[in-house]
């Protein structure tokens, strides 16, 4: 039976369910076969919910898609998809709908189910540090702190270097990841340099994330003073950059719990820094962070583990 992530002895409110595929095929795919949620979605109750949240939105409601099935064979990851809107993502957090998150992931049948099944995309950009200092060369992880006034995700948390929904008009989660990171740091990203690194589900709002990483030549000093002519830069309060460096554990350790994480950021940290420690190393690495982790816990707004 699929699980939720072990960090070290506490679960993180995210099931993995691939991790580096090597290829993606990614399809639309006729959303009238699933009947029973259509008919949940467009009961006069429910319909009411949704046109209300559209009418609430900040930046008004957007075409995006809902996961519909997932499967990997022979390196490669196909996800299907169909048409949704912003509003029923939103709008399920406030609908009686008695599904479970779990429901389907472990054999990629999610169509049928009662819940949005909403996608998003996030990137962490690994650059050098730059500056002045003997930390110069250091290559660092970006960071993003999100606007609570601007984005409303219901937690407080910290996440990649840029992420957002996937919208219906995107070709792919590449070309969606593109755009985000082009609107948030005014930076274009080269796919020969960028993977995916992951394919999961965040159980506490519900919804499917892929997880990019790419090397940039650019310095963290360089990305931060381009952002300042991002289009979207508002939607966050600082970047910070987050030690990568196989040498200097105790100090990407401190960085990177000073705050808590969206489960899905984290979940791609934990792959990220598995590919430069050692298996010691690593495993003191979660442990560490697990308790360091565990004191946020307690708060409203960072439900970290479940």
């Amino acid at each position: 039976m699929l699980s939720k992530f072990k960090l070290n002895n506490k679960h993180l409110p995210f099931y993995p369910l691939y991790d580096n595929p090597e290829n993606l095929i990614y399809s639309q795919e006729d959303g009238s076969v699933y009947q029973d949620f259509n008919k949940f979605i467009t009961t006069p109750e429910n319909r009411g919910v949704f046109i209300d949240i559209a009418d609430k939105l900040l930046f008004g409601d957007s075409d995006t898609i809902r996961i519909t099935s997932f499967f990997f064979s022979g390196g490669t990851l196909t996800v299907n998809y169909m048409p949704s809107r912003y509003s029923i993502y939103k709008g399920f957090s406030q609908i009686n709908h008695g599904a479970s998150h779990g429901e389907g992931l472990d054999v990629g049948r999610v169509g049928e189910r009662l819940l949005s099944n909403h996608c998003g995309t996030g990137l962490f950009i690994d650059c050098k540090r730059g500056g002045e200092g003997d930390d110069a060369d250091d290559r660092v992880l970006i960071g993003m702190r999100p606007n609570s006034k601007i984005i409303d995700t219901h937690r407080l948390f910290r996440t990649y270097s840029a992420s957002g929904s996937i919208d219906l008009t995107d070709g792919s989660p590449f070309d969606a990841i593109m755009r985000e990171t082009l609107e948030e740091l005014n930076y274009s990203i080269v796919m020969a340099n960028t993977e995916l690194v992951s394919f999961g589900y965040d159980c506490q709002l519900g919804y499917f994330q892929f997880s990019f990483f790419h090397r940039s030549n650019l310095t963290f000093f360089e990305i931060v003073e381009m952002a300042r002519g991002a289009r979207d830069n508002n939607e966050y309060t600082s970047l910070d950059a987050i030690t990568y460096s196989g040498t200097k554990a105790e100090r990407a350790l401190d960085e990177i719990s000073e705050i808590p994480w969206e489960p899905s950021a984290l979940y791609s940290l934990i792959i990220l820094y598995s590919r430069i420690f050692t298996y010691e190393k690593m495993d003191w690495f979660i442990e560490e962070l697990e308790n360091k982790l565990i004191a946020y816990n307690d708060e409203n707004n960072y439900k970290i583990f479940d």
